[in-house]
């Protein structure tokens, strides 16, 4: 258990990492026309460069924890409701007339906004219940050869750098779909390598003990950052524009084993972290969900306002990162912890709303 609970750390992070990441992003291009502070972008592109791929990395092992528990069936609806249902409820706060638009005219869905990874899962997640079963045994384990020690995982980079050359802008930034039904198929496969890589993971939990050791962690991400700041500085080299193969071999290959070494890294530390089962941490892996899924009504009307205010950068990313989570956190304990929305983000079992609880109520209402 304490394995799955450094994995939950990791999820919380992943999530949480967000708010700071649209903090950081209304500052990347000022609107006075200055250059962005040098700080900012490094810190942007840090986060950016592995926390998708880490997300997806443990989407594709805790579908395939699940799987081990589930059928095929009760896995897809879990994930429908648990995935799927919250994009309706994302346009039904933010975009209820444009939706009612689309369902009655035929348009265009509303955007997805920053949930549009969770489009991605319901793929992904097909593709696990659908293909999985197909998938010939002799190909599973000549992809487990990569598996065999935590040094032959950096295998998966060779992959994961011919999918940034096509799902990347420039090797450096995401290509990520606007609306249902549009698939960025580049940045799609490059998505579902970590999903995959989570997902033979779980069969070989064996590599955990490895992954833990703290010079790995520290040598990965010490080496994870090398990587990114050389691919950052041939990019700026080249003026932003990547025209050779040879250009953009170096600028990919280097952000995708910078990828790859902060997942490792990160995963490490997490796992050496967490040696047993925390309330505290159960709490903040229960909030994370929520609070990135209300955290955009949030920090971009707060960042603008800080704009307008000419808040000092440092200051007012701080402030609406805090503000934002904090607003997030009161938003999901007064219209989801003690509602049927629960179900959605904790699951019916571990959700406090359940229908034992109103027949409990009940019959003591009436005694």
């Amino acid at each position: 258990m304490a394995r799955i609970n450094g994995l939950d750390l990791l999820r919380a992070t992943a999530m949480l990492m967000g708010v700071l990441l649209h903090a950081l992003v209304l500052y990347l291009e000022p609107e006075d026309g200055s250059e962005p502070v040098l700080w900012i972008g490094m810190l942007f592109l840090w986060i950016h460069n592995w926390r998708m791929p880490l997300f997806f990395m443990l989407a594709g092992f805790f579908a395939a924890l699940s799987l081990d528990r589930k059928s095929p069936m009760a896995f897809s609806w879990d994930r429908l409701y648990r995935i799927g249902f919250p994009i309706v409820l994302w346009w039904l706060i933010v975009a209820p007339i444009p939706l009612w638009s689309a369902l009655r005219d035929g348009a265009d869905l509303p955007t997805l906004d920053h949930l549009w990874f969770l489009y991605y899962l319901v793929l992904m997640y097909a593709v696990a219940v659908v293909i999985r079963p197909l998938i010939p045994t002799p190909i599973i384990s000549l992809i487990d050869l990569s598996l065999r020690s935590r040094w032959m995982l950096l295998l998966w980079a060779i992959p994961i750098t011919a999918f940034s050359i096509v799902g990347r802008d420039n090797g450096l930034f995401n290509i990520q779909p606007e609306y249902i039904g549009e698939i960025e198929l580049g940045f799609f496969f490059f998505s579902l390598t970590f999903f995959c890589l989570g997902w033979r993971l779980f069969h070989h939990q064996n590599l955990f003990s490895t992954l833990a050791s703290l010079w790995w962690s520290i040598t990965a991400l010490i080496l994870a950052l090398v990587a990114l700041v050389s691919a950052l500085s041939i990019w700026l080299a080249f003026d932003e524009e990547l025209t050779s193969l040879a250009s953009l071999l170096w600028v990919n290959g280097l952000s995708s084993c910078a990828t790859l070494l902060s997942i490792l890294g990160l995963t490490g530390l997490c796992l050496r972290l967490v040696t047993a089962p925390s309330k505290r941490l159960s709490f903040w892996v229960e909030l994370s969900y929520p609070i990135y899924f209300f955290h955009g009504l949030v920090v971009f009307s707060l960042g603008d306002f800080f704009l307008e205010t000419y808040w000092p950068a440092f200051g007012a990313i701080a402030v609406n990162t805090v503000a934002s989570t904090v607003i997030s956190i009161l938003l999901y304990f007064v219209f989801i912890r003690y509602t049927p929305l629960g179900w959605m983000f904790m699951g019916y079992k571990k959700a406090w709303f359940r229908w034992s609880k109103l027949r409990w109520f009940y019959r003591g209402q009436k005694a």
